[in-house]
């Protein structure tokens, strides 16, 4: 009843999550399992590869912090991070996710990732408040 009643009462819920970048070099096989095609697409070409995949990591678990969920490989890989026109994070739900989300009167997921020396961070909020 928690999360609902905050999310219900428009006050939202944030998550945060913190990646260490040289993780993601040590254990990429399994990594590379939680990111769909084109996030690992966009990864691959980014000018620091395991910078943002390990944003993307973070921002996933931020997610599922603020939805107030345990993460697993399948609920990571129903989570995607996708560029914005603006080019700043947006959060795109299937799956399970999405289910819970919409179980808690989640409309909106926003999120926000950094990444600098060897750690990437992300913050993430979800609320009923419709986006603009």
């Amino acid at each position: 009843e928690g999360l609902e009643k905050i999310v219900n009462e428009g006050q939202g819920t944030t998550g945060t999550s913190v990646v260490q970048i040289s993780t993601t070099s040590t254990e990429l096989d399994e990594i590379c399992t939680m990111l769909t095609p084109s996030e690992a697409a966009y990864c691959q070409h980014a000018p620091d590869p395991r910078a943002s995949t390990a944003g993307r990591i973070a921002a996933k678990h931020a997610i599922l912090s603020a939805l107030s969920t345990t993460p697993s490989t399948s609920l990571l890989r129903d989570i995607e991070i996708v560029p914005s026109s603006s080019k700043a994070p947006s959060v795109l739900l299937s799956g399970e996710p999405a289910s819970i989300a919409s179980s808690k009167g989640v409309t909106t997921v926003k999120v926000t990732i950094s990444h600098g020396g060897d750690y990437a961070i992300a913050a993430a909020y979800a609320s009923n408040v419709p986006e603009e």
